[in-house]
């Protein structure tokens, strides 16, 4: 999944990572040349993070409660990666995106600890985040035991249609 995202990043140079974690992607970033900015709400992730990518910029703010670095324009693009099923206010934190920046998100097709919703096809996936953003590739990452839907998109203020072709990747 994660080289997936990192094939659909390429063209792009400052990537904002929502939910980064301890840092693993970021170096992975990094390496492929990206400029980066990650943000998420533990402290001791932000920690790890700081450790794994020095060259890298992080950043401790808890976005389901504040969304400013969000609606800022200093970012090529927003990744969520696997971060949209642990919030309760997933659409206000997309909502909060500029409006034709590039998105990239990451969501299970599973139920599992500290997640709120799954997706079990890419149409309710859709469903649900259609109305903000228009998905320009779809993608099924079928692994062992599931699946994740890894979209690129575009933020758009009425989303777009369902006429999209998923792509199975293993």
């Amino acid at each position: 999944m994660y080289k997936q995202v990192l094939k659909c990043l390429e063209g792009y140079e400052k990537v904002l990572d929502i939910g980064c974690g301890s840092g693993w992607f970021a170096r992975k970033c990094i390496e492929a040349g990206h400029c980066y900015i990650g943000v998420d709400y533990s402290t001791e992730a932000i920690e790890a993070a700081r450790e794994a990518a020095p060259e890298a910029i992080f950043y401790e703010i808890d976005i389901a409660k504040d969304q400013e670095i969000i609606k800022s324009e200093d970012f090529d693009i927003v990744i969520f990666i696997s971060f949209l099923e642990h919030i309760h206010n997933d659409l206000e934190v997309l909502e909060a995106i500029p409006l034709q920046k590039p998105v990239i998100f990451v969501v299970p097709n599973r139920l599992s600890k500290g997640h709120i919703r799954a997706f079990r096809s890419a149409e309710k996936v859709f469903k649900r985040y259609g109305q903000i953003i228009e998905f320009n590739k779809v993608f099924k990452m079928r692994g062992n035991r599931w699946i994740d839907w890894v979209i690129s998109g575009i933020r758009l203020p009425d989303g777009g249609e369902f006429d999209f072709e998923v792509q199975e990747v293993k």
